[in-house]
């Protein structure tokens, strides 16, 4: 599957380089941004996570953007880091003290939503005891579950607030 989304991505012209400058809504999308919200944001399209498992359930999680984060691998690294700090028992992931950062619920929301939905399915037992997802349950959901962000392109600064020009291109232009 991530072969064939590279191949599109290359069919679209956006592999490898800078959306910030190359895509061909660039300037629509960017024009309203002053400088310091360009700054640090010009890093590549990522490929979605796409965990082994994902065609037997077909769970896809969509967020808005990578919050000022990317390159090829970089939601397939968030993933990996996710389920590692949910494997040692974190509920908020990527915590920063250094940066005043208590971490993001993000992820651990994802693995649990996407552990009720296995259950549902008949993928994963379910559990009347202990409703709560555990964390073999959630390691489990690691690997029926896609990831990828509405919005390819993260502004700097103010939690990477898209403009309304990147809400209206991105997702059918990009994400369809």
């Amino acid at each position: 599957m991530k072969q064939k989304l590279e191949k599109v991505y290359e069919e679209l012209g956006i592999n490898e380089i800078s959306l910030i400058d190359n895509c061909i809504f660039c300037s629509l999308c960017w024009k309203e941004l002053a400088e310091k919200h360009k700054k640090n944001s010009d890093w590549t399209i990522y490929l979605p996570y796409i965990g082994e498992k994902y065609e037997d359930a077909r769970i896809l999680f969509l967020g808005i953007n990578m919050n000022g984060y990317g390159d090829k691998d970089a939601a397939s690294n968030l993933a990996q880091y996710a389920i590692d700090e949910i494997s040692r028992g974190k509920i908020r992931t990527f915590a920063n003290p250094k940066q005043d950062y208590i971490g993001s619920l993000l992820w651990h929301r994802i693995f649990s939503y996407a552990t009720f939905i296995l259950r549902e399915i008949a993928i994963l037992k379910k559990r009347i005891e202990k409703p709560y997802p555990s964390i073999a349950e959630m390691k489990i959901a690691y690997d029926y579950i896609a990831m990828t962000n509405s919005i390819k392109c993260s502004p700097n600064g103010d939690n990477s607030k898209p403009t309304y020009s990147m809400w209206v291109n991105c997702p059918s232009y990009i994400l369809k």
